[in-house]
């Protein structure tokens, strides 16, 4: 956890409790460029990211009181990257559910972030949404993003009765072979003849093997770049026989 942790010193604090936040942007006082790299470290870990076109941080609530909170005790831990949530570009969801054809099926999202890939399969024609969350703002996030069941639980302790999918796809946490014991998991929730699309490291521990699955696109270097992490991705599909 410390590896994420930021500390909040003077020029920073006195910053964050400078900053304004109007129309959904926080705005940040005039600051030289050290501070202002400490300042955008705390900024990005209660999930703000600079806007060029706005000129600012947007955000759908007010961080300033989470950011106050970070100020009184003089450090903040980015809680997206300890839980290993490096969120999904718009274009590799788009290309996620295009390569799992949804239209019409019934889908789950097993870790589903701030919801591109819940999006992407709304818009592909999917019949009904499933996402499983275990970051409760998150979850605000993806319950506005249309007719969405949003389950606020660790994928991995998720153990619905009986419920099974037309299609899984997803983006699973990568650290420490997690990503492997995602997709194992995710596969046992498929239909039969159901397909499974996910995001993954290489197959470095055989997971693929346990569910026969195949490459079917290694992403650019770079793809995750946004996201703080470069680790070398690719897109595999299983089906269920």
């Amino acid at each position: 956890m410390a590896n994420y942790q930021h500390k909040i010193d003077g020029d920073v604090a006195a910053a964050l409790r400078s900053a304004t936040f109007e129309g959904g942007l926080l705005r940040m006082p005039q600051m030289d460029r050290a501070t202002y790299a400490k300042a955008a470290k705390v900024l990005e870990a209660v999930g703000g990211k600079w806007s060029t076109r706005a000129k600012g941080f947007p955000f759908t609530t007010d961080p300033r009181p989470a950011l106050l909170a970070a100020v009184d005790k003089g450090a903040i831990v980015d809680g997206r990257k300890a839980r290993q949530a490096f969120f999904t570009p718009d274009e590799v969801a788009r290309r996620v559910c295009m390569h799992a054809s949804l239209q019409g099926c019934t889908v789950l999202e097993p870790s589903a972030g701030h919801g591109a890939i819940v999006k992407a399969a709304l818009e592909a024609g999917a019949s009904s949404v499933h996402a499983v969350e275990i970051d409760g703002d998150s979850c605000g996030i993806l319950a506005r993003l249309g007719p969405v069941t949003v389950y606020k639980t660790d994928f991995m302790e998720w153990h619905p009765a009986e419920v099974t999918y037309d299609r899984i796809v997803m983006n699973p946490p990568f650290t420490k072979g997690t990503a492997g014991k995602h997709i194992v998991k995710a596969y046992d929730h498929l239909r039969p003849g159901g397909r499974l699309v996910a995001i993954m490291p290489p197959n470095r521990n055989g997971w693929f093997d346990q569910i026969n699955a195949e490459v079917l696109e290694v992403l650019p270097a770079g793809t995750f770049k946004a996201s703080g992490t470069n680790v070398e991705t690719m897109i595999v599909c299983a089906v269920k026989q």
